[in-house]
């Protein structure tokens, strides 16, 4: 069955979609949630999908396929399953039929959601009877009315004065979703009458009663100029990605601060005032937040097109960005800001004698289509941020018959040594390992030494093995991202601007000098540290342990600590021997590596809002020092040996500030857990992992769960031993009953994976995906 929801942009059509997919997911043996946009890549679609359906393929396996390869591969792999996809925001025709071949109507009760504006393709998609096109219509008053005042003034309600004035606004909306939320984010800042009245005054002239489209863009272009000035250019830098894109918080940020759009003048540093603006622009309703996490904090972004529409003509009035492939700035302007999109254009001649040494911004979305296709970017000479991490430098051929012989085809012609003004140095991801490897090594890191000015450097998709000791000539390098098990020189502490530092890997053959010298990064905030190749000495051991404890009464806030040998992880080999209280930290991250137990000091961190641990063994006192932490809200801890006694999570233990709890599976056991009335009254998120290794513990595993009244999500990982089907079973049960007397209807995910052998440990305290049994949503 095909259910097709068309309306005009702006009605909430992804919304009303994505509240049926969560509702439904449950049911259903592989998901696919996947924006498609007026102009389409197909291709990306179709891998988006697998990803999604968890098929097994990489991500740089998938890229290697063409449309017909990707199409084959996607039935095969839905044949016998029951599937359900939702298809957002599809404009045409064409890009539904090619969908529409892929996931082909299997007889086994799956089901596919489709998003549009248009009547035409919302028929196309449903040529059945057993299809359904739902036609959504404006929100009527009594919504409207109770949207508006829940986003303008909150659980306070619109006050008595601006009742009337605030009506008149509203009937503006003409119940669009988009429109109420956009203007209830502006009136939030608006206090009286006048300033209300001032508002419908402007849209009352300038708005056609009749017009949508034209009602739209004036309350956006109102949204717009009431924004502080700073605020306005972080919101035309939205311009330079494209439609559908999410767009990862932290990435957006460092790009902001090296194009100088942040400015410290408090105290705070650059990247906590790049937050303030980027939750803002949440706030006034102007961006989409996406992945919130348990501090409310959103990790990503998305723009609705609507206003990525008017956000983009804006950034071309102003000749605040050019695009190469989607719209040309006037050939007389500067180009100041350049987005590539390598899908919407033949060739690179629009840049054909293009001055572009006041480019302080460039960023590449795609990959060519065209060998033919070559773009020259020289004479980049202010250039301040390169974002090219969703884009590749090369076209590259496949032809199946010479057995997959690749030939690459050089696309851009850009020499990063031109742009000594740099700050920002992301690139692409969209290439195979070993030209990855070949390109960072040949265009990036041989002159690295030249990029003083640099701030940010992210090489996490540069396949290298290495680094150049030129890496520490970079005294202006705020945060540095590179892959796990990368090589470090010794010197790293002459890198004194360091912030952020992820992920290092700490070998057993590194010196002395080399761990004593991390504590010279005193402005370091968070790291993320891999100890890898086995067990390192006991001297290696004490020096890093006493350069974390001196970052740490420094500036450091994060702090994860991994252990990998060379058999790959395996779950708690080894022991970690910290002593004291790291007092800064407020995130605190442990991986196959434990404490033997909770030491004491843990309980006063009172910083510490997130912490992820494992732990020999954990009896009832070791839990009460976790209820300690009074500012703790997400906790994961997993346990060696299996407890003697049941873990009670008592009113008076603590944890009243906990939104997020994830406890993982004991090995060598089940884990008995009680959560007694009044325990954990902020608990949000729960998530346990149950071995069921014991069946006269039926029933036992948890209990209280009808306690935690705050509960939304809660996911239930049962590894089953064999032949205990019906253990599983009763405790899937209790669990189910457990969580329908909770008052706000929770989301429940239960899945069931047998437990697997003992040399993948790691991924059984964890929880492998396994087969689900039962999903029930809202």
């Amino acid at each position: 069955m095909v259910v097709a929801i068309v309306g005009f942009g702006g009605l909430g059509k992804t919304t009303l979609a994505k509240q049926v997919f969560d509702k439904i997911a449950g049911n259903f043996g592989c998901t696919a949630f996947v924006p498609v946009s007026r102009n389409p890549d197909i291709n990306k679609v179709l891998r988006d999908i697998l990803l999604d359906f968890n098929s097994g393929d990489s991500p740089e396996a998938l890229r290697q396929l063409d449309k017909r390869q990707l199409i084959n591969k996607l039935r095969k792999y839905i044949e016998g399953k029951r599937y359900l996809v939702a298809v957002d925001d599809i404009w045409s025709k064409d890009a539904w039929i090619i969908l529409d071949s892929a996931l082909f109507r299997n007889n086994h009760g799956s089901r596919i959601i489709v998003t549009t504006r248009k009547n035409d393709v919302a028929e196309e998609c449903c040529p059945s009877s057993l299809d359904h096109v739902y036609r959504m219509d404006p929100l009527d008053k009594n919504d409207s009315e109770n949207l508006f005042v829940e986003k303008a003034f909150g659980r306070k309600g619109c006050p008595p004065n601006l009742r009337d004035v605030c009506g008149k606004i509203l009937k503006k909306c003409a119940g669009s979703p988009l429109a109420i939320v956009t203007l209830s984010g502006l009136l939030r800042n608006k206090v009286t009458v006048s300033q209300c009245e001032e508002v419908l005054h402007s849209l009352s002239n300038a708005v056609p009663e009749d017009s949508d489209v034209d009602a739209m863009r004036k309350i956006l272009s109102f949204s717009y100029f009431d924004l502080p000035h700073h605020l306005r250019t972080c919101l035309l830098y939205f311009s330079m990605f494209p439609e559908d894109i999410m767009i990862r918080r932290k990435r957006l940020l460092n790009m902001w601060i090296a194009e100088g759009f942040v400015h410290c003048s408090d105290g705070r540093n650059k990247t906590e005032i790049a937050g303030h603006y980027f939750a803002q622009l949440i706030s006034r309703n102007l961006i989409q937040p996406v992945d919130i996490q348990y501090d409310g904090q959103a990790q990503a972004c998305r723009v609705h097109d609507t206003i990525l529409d008017f956000i983009v003509s804006k950034s071309l009035e102003e000749n605040f960005v050019s695009f190469l492939g989607y719209q040309l700035g006037r050939p007389d302007d500067k180009v100041r800001r350049l987005s590539i999109h390598y899908q919407k254009f033949q060739d690179g001649a629009g840049l054909a004698g293009q001055d572009l040494s006041h480019v302080r911004s460039l960023c590449i979305f795609g990959e060519p289509l065209h060998k033919s296709c070559t773009v020259s970017l020289r004479g980049l000479t202010n250039l301040r941020v390169f974002d090219a991490r969703n884009g590749s430098p090369y076209y590259t051929e496949r032809d199946d018959e010479l057995f997959d012989v690749v030939l690459t085809f050089p696309h851009i012609d850009f020499d990063v040594s031109e742009s000594p003004q740099l700050k920002y140095l992301d690139m692409y991801e969209l290439m195979p390992m070993e030209m990855a490897r070949q390109f960072y090594t040949r265009e990036v890191l041989t002159g690295i030494a030249n990029l003083q000015y640099l701030e940010t450097l992210d090489l996490r998709s540069a396949m290298v093995k290495e680094l150049p000791s030129d890496i520490y000539k970079l005294q202006q390098l705020v945060r540095l991202f590179i892959r796990p098990r990368v090589i470090l020189a010794t010197g790293i502490g002459r890198m004194e601007a360091l912030e952020e530092l992820k992920e290092i890997s700490i070998y057993s053959f590194y010196s002395l000098e080399f761990l004593q010298e991390l504590a010279q990064l005193t402005k370091l905030r968070s790291i993320h540290i891999r100890m890898e190749d086995g067990q390192i000495g006991l001297e290696q051991e004490l020096v890093l342990i006493s350069s974390i404890y001196k970052l740490s009464m420094c500036n450091l806030h994060s702090l994860k600590i991994e252990f990998f040998n060379n058999c790959d992880a395996q779950y708690g080999t080894y022991a970690l021997s910290l002593q004291y209280p790291l007092q800064s930290l407020r995130k605190f991250q442990m991986r196959h590596i434990h404490f033997t137990k909770i030491p004491n000091w843990m309980g006063s961190l009172n910083h510490l809002e997130k912490l992820a641990l494992e732990v020999g063994e954990m009896e009832q006192k070791d839990l009460d020092i976790l209820g300690e932490l009074p500012s703790l809200l997400y906790l994961f801890f997993a346990v060696i040996e299996c407890p003697k006694e049941m873990l009670t999570f008592r009113e008076s233990t603590g944890f009243h500030c906990l939104k997020y709890l994830d406890v993982g599976n004991i090995l060598n056991g089940a884990v008995m857990l009680e959560f007694q009335a009044g325990s954990m009254p902020r608990l949000e998120h729960l998530e346990l992992a149950i071995h069921t290794s014991d069946s006269t513990l039926c029933g036992c595993f948890v209990s209280g769960i009808e306690h935690l009244n705050m509960l939304t999500r809660v996911r239930i990982l049962i590894f089953k031993e064999p032949d205990q089907d019906g253990v599983a079973t009763d405790v899937e049960s209790a669990i189910t009953s457990a969580v329908d007397k909770l008052p706000n209807n929770p989301t429940l995910r239960i899945e069931v994976s047998p437990v697997f052998p003992v040399h993948n440990k790691a991924y059984n305290m964890r929880g492998g995906l396994g087969s689900s049994r039962r999903g029930r949503l809202m």
